[in-house]
């Protein structure tokens, strides 16, 4: 059973102040018994240094679109990508955005479907589909539902102009997944 306390850390590449703390900070957390989520976004410089190598060790959920996990791990393919991901953290979740998403856990690889939606804004799709994912993954939801969640957070995110404004309340998430 994971312990429902949690920290996630995002923007990597855009925290330059705060990027030399985030291994420490990780560290921190796991030794509290905290799961700990990390979403670097993309490295503007595409280099991809190792340093990141230092925040994965203690990492249990790595999220990442398919050209971050392709450049993070020099992969060709999305799926090789996933499997080296795979090794360096508890769970991997590569992000396809209206494609849906795929995941690696203990060696298994699941893959979740896309919602079709009328999409007006994406920003902040990603950063909801983590929120959902993660809100059944700490609750032990099968990898399966855990990407069907969080599929379907960000396509609701992508319906409205806004980062937030196309977050769900319980009721509207409960009757779009009905309907889908």
């Amino acid at each position: 059973m994971k312990r429902h306390d949690h920290l996630h850390l995002t923007s990597y590449y855009l925290q330059t102040a705060l990027k030399p703390s985030f291994a420490d900070i990780f560290r921190r957390a796991k030794a509290l018994g905290l799961t700990t989520s990390f979403d670097p976004n993309s490295d503007p410089t595409n280099k991809w240094s190792k340093s990141i190598e230092g925040v994965l060790r203690y990492t249990d959920v790595l999220f990442v679109n398919e050209r971050e996990a392709a450049q993070l791990t020099r992969s060709s393919t999305a799926k090789a990508a996933l499997k080296t991901l795979g090794t360096k953290v508890e769970c991997a979740v590569i992000k396809g955005g209206p494609r849906g998403a795929m995941a690696i856990q203990n060696g298994a690889t699941v893959v979740g479907s896309g919602f079709k939606v009328a999409a007006v804004d994406t920003t902040g799709a990603g950063d909801s589909f983590d929120a959902g994912f993660l809100s059944a993954y700490l609750r032990d939801a099968p990898l399966a539902e855990c990407l069907r969640i969080g599929n379907a957070c960000g396509a609701l995110s992508a319906t409205r102009v806004g980062g937030t404004a196309g977050q769900p309340t319980e009721p509207e998430f409960q009757k779009f997944l009905e309907s889908n």
